[in-house]
């Protein structure tokens, strides 16, 4: 929502939308943490499905495999027009992914929130 105000706001803005490098470093990340349980996990993930809708509205993808990779490849296409040039899953792999391991590990918590209703 927050990049559709500010593209109906500033139509010449650049917006980027960053991505974890894999479903797996994405989980690790969470997990890593040890400030959520793992209703606050999937509640997360879940999450991550509804934004990555959104990754078409967006002018470019940048992999944060590496945060001060992730930070120059920031800096290129702010200062110098340079689009990023890491790799990454793409949407559709990642969605499937982070579909997967709700499915695998947190369904139980899934079904309980589907029975509480919205």
């Amino acid at each position: 929502q927050g990049a559709r105000q500010i593209r109906a706001a500033v139509p010449e803005a650049i917006l980027l939308f960053i991505l974890p490098p894999s479903v797996e470093v994405m989980i690790a990340r969470l997990r890593g943490r040890g400030s959520e349980d793992r209703a606050d996990v999937a509640r997360r993930l879940r999450s991550a499905l509804d934004e990555l809708q959104a990754v078409p509205d967006f002018d470019y993808v940048v992999v944060n495999d590496d945060l001060p990779t992730c930070v120059s490849e920031i800096r290129a296409l702010v200062e110098e027009g340079r689009p990023p040039t890491g790799p990454w899953l793409g949407p559709d792999r990642l969605r499937s992914g982070i579909e997967a391991i709700l499915r695998e590990e947190y369904g139980d918590i899934m079904q309980d929130d589907e029975q509480d209703g919205p």
